[in-house]
């Protein structure tokens, strides 16, 4: 876990007590986001949240993201 995300050499020893298998899950996102840098994650969350914009803004599928490229 340690090499995916070498920033929990940095953890509290007791917050590393209360570790569970979401932690375990968590070092996995870290390991592939870490290679796509800083703004890797939030580009990954505005690609997910492009459903819900589209529909609160009443769009076509897919008419956000050609308009804006156009």
């Amino acid at each position: 876990m340690v090499i995916r995300n070498p920033g929990l050499l940095s953890v509290n020893p007791k917050s590393a007590e209360a570790v569970d298998n979401l932690t375990m899950q968590l070092s996995y996102v870290v390991q592939y986001t870490r290679p796509i840098g800083n703004a890797g994650p939030a580009l990954l969350l505005a690609l997910v949240c492009v459903p819900g914009i589209e529909s609160a803004l009443g769009l076509e599928r897919g008419a956000l993201l050609s308009s804006l490229f156009q």
